[in-house]
């Protein structure tokens, strides 16, 4: 399981402090309620981990002399430096497919395709930032989840300790960060990004003897040295003079609705709200709300289903390009991504490539309508981490539907009608089938009018 990271803040109304897990979209202050729209998590953030370590020094000088005491030779302490470094923290989950010919069976609906088999993992990864020959420092190990991190600001970072610059940008962290993770790439994506910057505190300790120098190297942190023989005043000589990359932090925007102004209730697991009053659909975006265009599927009255429910799907549209193996006359003109909260992505490639190729005819109405007393449940997958996913399937999962998927600008999101089935959710249209167990999504918060 991916490691929780933990970001304390302050309210940019009351000052209060806030703490929240990295990934949050919506928080309410604890101390004045405003509620706000966090957004920012698409860039890379920069983070420190203090924990007052600054106020650790005579206990670092107290570890490193019973160090020396095993070495027969008498040094002495010259001096102490506290340095931050920079680390990457790359977090996500990876999703792959691999080829699999099989006869799929699924409710009433059977067909023969190639399916691909899907192999996902969390990826949770940390490395150096910055440029050190010499010194042994693989990852921030699992402090990023049991510390909490505070937004960096560089002028208190420095009154603390030097800090370290960023040596490589964000292609490189990628490329090392995903390195041994995706095989070959092709056939493999990673939703779910988030890439930061976090910089851990390290204590350079300048030792003298008589007939050598040298620097001990302590993590901060764990009060652990990391490195007995480095070069003498190691990290005083190896720090930099240009200025490090700099790098925006998490943006906090008042939860209100951009068409009205009204406030819209705050639920932290959510990427899509509906507006309490006028009931326009937003998607937390990269500077704010994005405008989305909700709709809800009917079901067929004469199916006489009770107690439906209804998980989101994210649309894109497509064209036919090349001759497929589908009926004849059957065109492929939108590509389905299911965007509820699941337990097994798997579920989400066996529904987007069941409703693609069949492509049902859907009865749509708005949210507008009165959908109050509708079990709704809530998107919780990113339109971008959607359409990387669409890429994929495009490619490969559903490559001999022969489809095209184009670009459009308005965002679309549908709510299929599903019903319960024993240990099922069955869908109200296609009759297939998924169990319940694998579903955990938050319900959608719909106002009455």
């Amino acid at each position: 399981m991916s490691s929780r990271v933990f970001i304390s803040t302050e309210c940019s109304q009351c000052g209060g402090v806030i703490n929240l897990e990295e990934g949050t979209n919506a928080v309410k202050c604890p101390y004045c309620s405003s509620s706000f729209l966090i957004t920012g998590y698409d860039k890379v953030l920069t983070y420190y981990i203090s924990n007052n370590v600054e106020e650790r020094r005579s206990a670092i000088q107290t570890l490193v002399y019973r160090h020396l005491l095993t070495d027969p030779d008498p040094y002495r302490i010259v001096d102490i430096n506290l340095f931050f470094l920079p680390f990457y923290h790359l977090r996500g989950k990876t999703f792959q497919l691999f080829p699999e010919f099989q006869a799929d069976s699924v409710g009433s609906y059977t067909t023969s395709v190639n399916r691909s088999k899907v192999k996902t993992s969390y990826l949770d990864k940390s490395f150096l930032a910055t440029r050190l020959e010499g010194l042994t420092l693989y990852s921030l190990g699992i402090r990023t989840s049991v510390l909490q991190l505070t937004l960096f600001k560089s002028g208190a970072l420095a009154e603390k300790g030097k800090v370290y610059p960023v040596d490589f940008g964000i292609e490189k962290a990628m490329e090392i960060g995903l390195k041994n993770n995706l095989g070959n790439g092709s056939d493999a994506r990673v939703i779910s990004k988030i890439l930061s910057i976090v910089y851990a505190p390290f204590w350079e300790v300048n030792v003298k003897g008589i007939d050598r120098t040298f620097s001990i190297i302590v993590d901060g942190l764990g009060e652990t040295i990391t490195g007995d023989n480095a070069p003498f005043q190691f990290l005083t000589d190896n720090l930099k003079e240009e200025e490090s990359k700099t790098f925006p932090t998490i943006t906090f925007h008042a939860l209100k609705c951009p068409n009205c102004g009204w406030d819209i209730a705050a639920d932290s697991r959510l990427f899509v709200f509906v507006c309490d009053n006028c009931r326009w659909v937003w998607e937390c975006g990269t500077d704010g709300f994005r405008e989305v265009r909700g709709t809800i599927a009917q079901h067929h009255p004469e199916s006489e289903l009770q107690e439906l429910t209804y998980l989101p799907f994210w649309v894109f549209p497509a064209r036919t390009k090349t001759k497929n193996h589908l009926p004849k006359g059957t065109k492929i003109n939108k590509l389905f991504i299911p965007a509820f909260k699941v337990r097994d992505l798997s579920v989400i490639y066996r529904l987007a490539t069941m409703f693609t190729n069949v492509q049902p005819k859907l009865d749509l109405t708005s949210l507008s309508g009165d959908c109050t007393s509708l079990r709704i449940e809530g998107a919780v997958m990113r339109w971008e981490d959607a359409q990387e996913l669409s890429n994929l399937f495009v490619g490969s999962g559903i490559e001999k539907t022969g489809i095209l998927q184009e670009q459009e600008s308005t965002r679309q999101l549908i709510w299929l009608p599903f019903y319960e089935k024993g240990i099922y959710l069955r869908d109200a249209i296609l009759n297939s089938g998924i169990q319940k167990a694998k579903i955990r999504s938050p319900k959608l918060h719909i106002p009455t009018l």
